[in-house]
Order: structure tokens, then C-alpha cells, then sequence
């Protein structure tokens, strides 16, 4: 998005989106940290490949 929007010179958009993503990000982080420290590894790597196979199956099907 960054870069159609530098082609049609409205950057502003596409920038502050960005930096409110990383924003959001960066907050949620903060709070959960202390719950997230306690969640075993195990289960963040199980969660983290069933997002993998999801979003991979969803993009897949909308290729074909």
C-alpha cells in the first residue's frame, strides 16, 4: 500500500496507518506480557502453526 500510494502522492494515509499498526502492536504487548510469559511455549508454537496452515489454506483457495 506504501508504495501505490508514493505513486499517487498520497503517502500520508498508507505512513499513519503503518504507525498506528505498530502502535496497537507494541501496547497489546505491553499488557499481555505478563500473561504471555506464563503461556508454555509449546502452545504459542502450536497456535502460531495453525495460523500458518489457515491463512495458507485461505490464500491458497483464493489463488485457485
Amino acid at each position: 500500500m506504501i508504495k501505490i500510494g508514493l505513486g499517487s502522492k498520497s503517502w500520508f494515509a498508507p505512513i499513519l496507518g503503518a504507525i498506528a499498526a505498530l502502535v496497537l502492536t507494541v501496547t497489546i504487548v505491553f499488557i499481555l506480557h505478563g500473561y504471555l510469559m506464563k503461556v508454555p511455549d509449546v502452545l504459542i508454537r502450536l497456535g502460531a502453526g495453525v495460523l500458518l496452515v489457515i491463512f495458507g489454506t485461505f490464500w491458497l483457495g483464493q489463488g485457485l
